[in-house]
């Protein structure tokens, strides 16, 4: 006989994400509007304090899955940091650049 668990299945929250928006903290996949052409990065200072950035992906704890558009051709530092349940990432021919 199964055993019943109180584990809830959480529900899969998609977004697209066009560069100009907040991405909701509980999104699980998100696809990008093929206008976009660069995914923003944060810049940290030696004592790991934020400097500078932008919100884009910060403390989505719950992203799981990305689609990169065809067209992406840059990728910012630590632009998917503390994503920290992120599996998989579908990147684009277009992408020449990702930052360290």
């Amino acid at each position: 006989m199964p055993r019943s668990t109180n584990k809830k299945k959480r529900s899969r929250i998609e977004f697209e994400y066009t560069g100009h928006e907040t991405v909701p903290k509980d999104v699980t996949h998100v696809r990008f509007h093929s206008n976009v052409r660069e995914v923003p990065g944060y810049e940290y200072d030696d004592n790991d304090e934020l400097i500078d950035h932008e919100y884009a992906f910060l403390g989505c704890t719950e992203l799981k899955e990305v689609v990169l558009n065809e067209g992406l051709r840059k990728i910012g530092k630590h632009a998917f940091r503390d994503c920290t349940s992120l599996k998989r990432i579908e990147f684009p021919s277009s992408l020449t650049e990702i930052e360290e």
